[in-house]
């Protein structure tokens, strides 16, 4: 029996900043903010399908069009997704269970379950909180509650693979951040006390730690939410649970830069394609041109940002729970401008939306 699915709640406005430049300490004044509701808004600047509905800001050109593909159903929540690096394959992380579908068909390609009993070291339930794929797309590495990837103590909140296929950084709740090497080593030797070897019959590979606790780097504070590496390999950036961000030199395990501000846990960071580094935000990423950021957040909804000017472009809303993880691909065989995006929820469901440049682009209205 056809069971229509539950209705969007589009009472949840779109909310706009007017000014878009920081506030500046002299005046100290927030920037002015503007509810947009649905009802409020002209029929050019929304779009909407049965379980999924956007609104468009007007007071800026029109660039996108942004519309869902398909809904790929799960049996928990969504904790993170991830496009092959050919924007092929997404890969998702859930209870228990990896897995790997076409992300132009929608088709399941298959699922990794970890059907091994809960034990003494590995206790309560095994959410995959961390996936990705390998630069080559030819391996998948994932972490979770189980703390498989053994040198940590607690859960693995996050993984990243480098770029250039060299190695594996992973995040913890013990507060460090390891780096695993794949295949023969090929980072230099690190300074006395920073390198380490995993427990036997785990890998053969070194274990690199860029979170010492020493009095000259005393390593996190925190939980590590979220980690993100630098296009060229060199750096890891990584997000506390301290309101603080830190960015590390893999090369010689030395913190570059802690980056603070924040009021609370920082639990998503990304670098953009030239290296730079940027109700709750739960997740965040960057098109691969660099010209957009997206977030997703508590309130179920996904926002498109300019990265270069600030403005919002559009929220979509398409999820009845929070949306957890976000990632963006080019599209493969695709025009200039257009791509793949793909949503995580606490709803059971991960979403793959396609994106491309709005033809016929309305110009400035209603400014304010």
């Amino acid at each position: 029996m056809f069971v229509p699915p539950p209705q969007l709640d589009k009472s949840r406005p779109l909310v706009l900043s007017k000014n878009v430049v920081r506030p500046t300490e002299e005046d100290g004044k927030a920037p002015a903010l503007e509810n947009l509701h649905w009802e409020d808004v002209a029929q050019e600047f929304k779009a909407e399908g049965e379980d999924w509905y956007a609104i468009y800001n007007p007071h800026v050109r029109r660039e996108l069009d942004v519309k869902p593909l398909h809904t790929l159903q799960h049996e928990s929540v969504v904790c993170i997704v991830g496009f092959s690096k050919d924007g092929t394959r997404i890969v998702t992380g859930s209870h228990r269970s990896v897995d790997v579908f076409d992300a132009q068909t929608g088709r399941r390609l298959f699922a990794l379950v970890d059907d091994t009993p809960d034990d003494t070291d590995t206790p309560g339930d095994n959410y995959m909180l961390a996936v990705c794929f390998s630069p080559d797309g030819t391996l998948v590495a994932a972490g979770g509650d189980d703390r498989k990837i053994r040198g940590h103590t607690q859960e693995i909140y996050s993984i990243a693979f480098a770029p250039d296929g060299t190695y594996v950084a992973s995040g913890s709740g013990d507060n460090t951040v390891l780096i695993w090497e794949v295949g023969s080593p090929r980072l230099p030797p690190l300074q006395a006390g920073h390198e380490s070897l995993p427990p036997s019959g785990v890998s053969d590979s070194r274990c690199l730690n860029i979170s010492p606790h020493s009095t000259t780097y005393p390593g996190f504070p925190a939980a590590v939410t979220n980690m993100a590496v630098s296009p060229d390999s060199r750096l890891v950036t990584c997000g506390c649970l301290d309101s603080a961000v830190y960015i590390w030199d893999v090369r010689n395990g030395n913190m570059v830069r802690r980056l603070s501000g924040h009021t609370d846990g920082v639990y998503s960071v990304v670098f953009v394609p030239d290296g730079g580094a940027l109700d709750y935000v739960l997740t965040v990423a960057t098109s691969p041109d660099g010209k957009w950021v997206l977030s997703g957040s508590k309130d179920c909804s996904v926002h498109f940002w300019d990265a270069h000017s600030g403005p919002t472009q559009l929220m979509l809303q398409g999820h009845l729970n929070s949306v957890i993880s976000v990632h963006m691909c080019t599209l493969p065989g695709g025009a200039p401008g257009q791509g793949l995006l793909a949503t995580g929820s606490g709803d059971r469901t991960a979403r793959v939306w396609r994106y491309r440049p709005h033809d016929g682009a309305e110009e400035l209205v209603g400014s304010a």
